[in-house]
């Protein structure tokens, strides 16, 4: 009768280590898919940054052009206000000269 015993009880056992086994295997398997998960992830957020950082070159770049443009049309403004004011001086000049003489 204890042959009888045992033999469920190493058949109890052999059953619990298959399935030991087997839920062993099933987690290594539900591992590796979610490392290589997580390795697309991170090649995906490696390539987003990069992009990120193009697209941050890129503005940079556009900032320093639109700068520049706005010193020149800030220099041309001056230059042109400059040749203005020197034409009404003349003109003033011309004037002032024209009643001086009229006076005399």
């Amino acid at each position: 009768t204890q042959q009888t015993q045992q033999e469920p009880q190493e058949q109890l056992e052999r059953q619990q280590g298959q399935q030991t086994q087997q839920t062993q295997q099933e987690l290594q398997e539900q591992l590796a898919h979610l490392q290589g998960q997580l390795q697309a992830a991170h090649k995906e957020l490696g390539a987003r940054e990069a992009r990120i950082q193009e697209l941050q070159q890129q503005l940079a770049a556009a900032l320093e052009r639109s700068r520049q443009e706005v010193q020149g049309v800030k220099r041309k403004a001056e230059e042109a206000s400059r040749k203005e004011m020197a034409e009404v001086k003349k003109r003033w000049k011309q004037q002032l000269t024209q009643l001086v003489n009229e006076i005399d």
